[in-house]
């Protein structure tokens, strides 16, 4: 059986390391696995040049992916071009004449998924698509939950939201709505939700014809796990204060940046709140009691800071089910997370919700003993879940 993966980067972020944890399973388990992949990080280990294996390929036309933004931005057709990379994406495919081709993220500026579409129907190729977000099914963005609109359910004929990713000036969301619906109008499609709630949201969308699987996230127990390094205190002047960590990519208003802030008001000086993945911007204004680190694509890294935190919060305003949340849970440290998307569902038993800008809730919550840690046992096997699908639906 042969599996292609395509999704907008690769072995890192969330994404990134879930299809490289299925790409490594699928390989031990006999499965003939290819990744395709459009993104690479600008930080870290992952540089354009680098090979990662053979099996894994990096398309992208720089000055495509450049006019790809520009033009998306200007006049709101993401995912409507990058023509030649595209085609050089396709020509890959057509080599390895792949049994199943597995989609993650196709935003991200480097496919045009029509002319990707049109090739799956021509070649009749069976779809597994894992949805990380809203993307698919409505006319301009990622998320909605932010901004509490429900247009995506009737058409988004008259959406004038900007503020979120991929951003615009002009608005195209009727028109991209249509062209998206009949793009992806295609049988063999078996859509996966790593959470119920995006599920729900997939059932009452242009897509809810189709049938859908929800296979939650988990992550790598040999990184994240409890990796207590006290020298964090002393190299960033915590001392023995309580520290309530946040970890987001980019850390924006809808990932809970300005809930940090209100919150650094309310605390006293025996907390130090950490937040991994400011902007340099963010950085150089935080308040004297918050500490900011841009992002890092270290995972042990990232789970020393889990395992000194006292708490790891998550203030997101929109989300489907988040990676971090796992990750610190990992590391053994409680969670409090706003009530959003499918964050609620990771932290059952685990940690707590509350809801959506409730500072006094979360103050509570804070303020409780966190003496009593344990480190999370993950009872699924996502990849094991995946390499089962595959053999259903080609079978």
């Amino acid at each position: 059986m042969k599996v292609i993966q395509i999704n907008s980067v690769y072995g890192y972020g969330s994404t990134g390391k879930i299809v490289k944890a299925i790409h490594q399973n699928n390989l031990e388990n006999g499965i003939d696995s290819y990744v395709i992949y459009g993104r690479i990080s600008a930080y870290g280990h992952q540089k354009r040049q680098a090979i990662i294996d053979d099996r894994v390929f990096y398309f992208n036309d720089l000055v495509g992916q450049d006019l790809h933004v520009l033009k998306a931005l200007i006049f709101d057709k993401h995912g409507l071009y990058s023509v030649n990379n595209t085609k050089k994406i396709l020509r890959k495919i057509d080599e390895i004449q792949p049994d199943i081709i597995h989609l993650h993220n196709i935003h991200g500026f480097y496919i045009n998924y029509e002319m990707l579409f049109k090739y799956i129907r021509q070649h009749h190729i069976k779809v597994v698509w894992t949805l990380h977000d809203c993307w698919s099914f409505t006319g301009y963005c990622s998320h909605y939950e932010f901004n509490g609109c429900n247009e995506w359910k009737s058409g988004c004929k008259t959406c004038k939201f900007k503020n979120v990713y991929p951003y615009r000036i002009l608005s195209n969301s009727a028109n991209n709505y249509v062209r998206k619906m009949k793009s992806f109008d295609y049988e063999n499609i078996v859509f996966v939700t790593p959470s119920n709630w995006l599920k729900k949201q997939l059932s009452e969308s242009f897509l809810k014809s189709h049938t859908c699987f929800v296979i939650h996230n988990n992550v790598d127990v040999t990184h994240f796990k409890y990796n207590l390094n006290n020298n964090l205190r002393s190299l960033y002047g915590i001392g023995d204060r309580k520290v309530l960590l946040g970890v987001a990519s980019p850390f924006s208003k809808q990932k809970g940046f300005d809930e940090f802030i209100k919150l650094s008001k309310l605390v006293n000086d025996s907390y130090r709140i950490v937040l991994i993945g400011v902007n340099k911007k963010q950085q150089k204004n935080l308040p004297s009691n918050v500490i900011g680190i841009l992002r890092t694509d270290s995972q042990d890294e990232l789970a020393q800071w889990y395992s000194l935190a006292d708490y790891f919060l998550n203030l997101t305003l929109e989300d489907t089910y988040p990676t971090v949340n796992l990750e610190a849970m990992a590391c053994g440290t409680p969670v409090i997370t706003y009530r959003t998307g499918g964050s609620t569902e990771i932290v059952e038993g685990y940690g707590t919700v509350e809801d959506q800008y409730d500072l006094k809730g979360l103050m509570v919550a804070i303020e409780k003993d966190t003496t009593d840690r344990k480190q999370l046992i993950f009872d699924n096997d996502m990849c094991g879940d995946y390499l089962k699908l595959y053999r259903q639906i080609v079978n």
